[in-house]
């Protein structure tokens, strides 16, 4: 994966810091709190962030990111992170001919610990995850984002299951189950894997090649 940068005059400055919550909104002041997902350590704005060397790549930002603490609250505490050195990719200069005024960059996504840019999103899901009590994970995906689950799952100690089109490229689902994930192919269209994935959600799916099986002989065996 390969992000495209586009640098102008206006991004060198920071934004406006946010604007003070009112006071006399409560019951929104009470709704906010009771989130797993509320903060009120949130930076005003960029320039209140940790030095860089003090944290390094994408935790730099947990404070934007308002994640849950392990003791119910939330702030940028920065307990038991999962990550694996996501971002702090290479940032390399483009040159075309189309667009010879405007700075270019390329951002080398690829060399992300699962090969694809998901790693960030991930790290951050599987943390608060974590973070919440979840002992397992499990995601519709046909290649970067299992793979990149089941690989964060790993490293953060969860069980992770991943439900992939039957057609998914064989390289991805090696990675998957490299990484330690159950994977169940399911016949149909992506949007079928979506939908067996929402049924799963809600204890309802049958899920994965036996589940299929079952359907196609109109059994009742299969697994859930």
């Amino acid at each position: 994966d390969i992000l495209v940068v586009v640098v102008t005059a206006a991004d060198a400055s920071p934004p406006p810091p946010a604007a003070a919550a009112s006071s006399s909104s409560s019951s929104s002041s009470a709704a906010a709190s009771s989130s797993p997902f509320s903060s009120t350590t949130q930076p005003r704005s960029f320039s209140d962030l940790p030095s860089a060397t003090s944290s390094l790549g994408m935790w730099r930002f947990e404070s934007f990111l308002s994640l849950p603490q392990p003791d119910g609250t939330c702030g940028n505490g920065g307990v038991d992170v999962v990550t694996m050195g996501e971002g702090m990719t290479p940032l390399v200069p483009l040159t075309l001919e189309e667009l010879p005024a405007i700075d270019l960059f390329a951002k080398m996504d690829f060399v992300c610990p699962s090969g694809s840019y998901k790693d960030r999103g991930v790290s951050a899901m599987v943390t608060a995850a974590k973070r919440l009590g979840c002992v397992n994970v499990f995601d519709d995906s046909s290649g970067n984002a299992g793979s990149s689950l089941a690989l964060y799952a790993a490293r953060g100690g969860l069980a992770c299951t991943i439900l992939a089109p039957a057609g998914t490229s064989p390289g991805k689902l090696v990675q998957m189950r490299c990484a330690g994930a159950e994977v169940k192919l399911v016949e149909g269209t992506r949007d079928d894997v979506v939908r067996e994935a929402m049924k799963m959600a809600t204890g309802q799916g049958r899920g994965g090649e036996e589940g299929q099986r079952a359907a196609d002989n109109g059994g009742d065996e299969g697994a859930d």
